[in-house]
């Protein structure tokens, strides 16, 4: 076999300048970036309702027009809802995973671009619920009849995945994702006594705070299980937006917006 001929393009070097920035000349990073997880009706919905209005809600389980009637009617005209879930049979209510799924991803590319040229308030924009985009990425993945098939066929759920997350971090408001939590398991399938969030395993990674949500006797708390703010945050009880902020604040003296 010959040599290739292939061109290959030489860099030109740039000044250390072009590359690297004085810290202090970082654009300024506007919002904070939250994920909550927990059960059922522990108030995932009812926290992100609370956060800085505008809001605009990807809502996939149609909870949000019951949970918004726990507002005021001047909060209710300040949140945005997209209702993506798609019955492909409504008598015998099954879901159009796939549809709901093209719904959700339509939904954060109109938000995202309104975002971009909005010169208001800087508002949050939540998906609920972000473990729904990854269950509905596993059927999407199975029905595509990709050639190649198990980790690899996953290669591509996750690719849009990440690409779904990325638009809604990078459009520089509030973001909070609320995810579900189920059962640990270990390798034999036996239950380990406590729960996670179910999500795609990259995702802690991207958010500023990760919180889980919990039932208690008198209400609801939220258990601070990470931060880029050197972590040892506790727990708040009955949590909204400002008294999580509030609390970043007094404990990591953390600015938000």
């Amino acid at each position: 076999m010959g040599l290739s001929t292939k061109v290959v393009e030489t860099r030109v070097p740039k000044n250390i300048r072009d590359v690297f920035k004085p810290s202090v000349e970082l654009e300024h990073v506007t919002g904070i970036k939250i994920a909550v997880w927990g059960r059922a009706k522990v108030g995932k919905t009812h926290f992100a309702m609370t956060a800085p209005k505008p809001i605009y809600g990807i809502d996939t389980e149609g909870s949000w027009s019951l949970n918004i009637k726990q507002f005021s009617k001047e909060d209710q005209e300040k949140i945005h809802v997209a209702q993506v879930l798609y019955e492909a049979d409504k008598k015998l209510h099954k879901v159009d995973v796939v549809a709901s799924l093209q719904a959700a991803y339509d939904a954060m590319d109109v938000v995202t671009d309104f975002i971009a040229t909005y010169d208001g308030p800087i508002g949050t924009l939540v998906i609920d619920s972000g473990s729904d985009i990854w269950d509905w990425l596993g059927t999407w993945k199975d029905e595509s009849n990709f050639a190649d098939s198990g980790r690899l066929a996953w290669g591509h759920a996750n690719k849009r995945y990440n690409e779904f997350i990325m638009m809604m971090l990078h459009s520089k408001w509030n973001v909070i994702g609320c995810f579900r939590a189920e059962a640990a398991v270990g390798n034999s399938g036996a239950d380990l006594g406590y729960d996670k969030a179910k999500w795609q395993k990259k995702t802690d990674y991207w958010f500023d705070v990760i919180v889980e949500f919990q039932q208690t006797a008198t209400g609801r708390k939220a258990v601070f299980r990470g931060d880029r703010y050197g972590g040892n945050l506790g727990t708040i009880e009955n949590p909204t937006w400002d008294t999580l902020v509030q609390h970043l604040e007094t404990k990591k003296k953390v600015k938000v917006n």
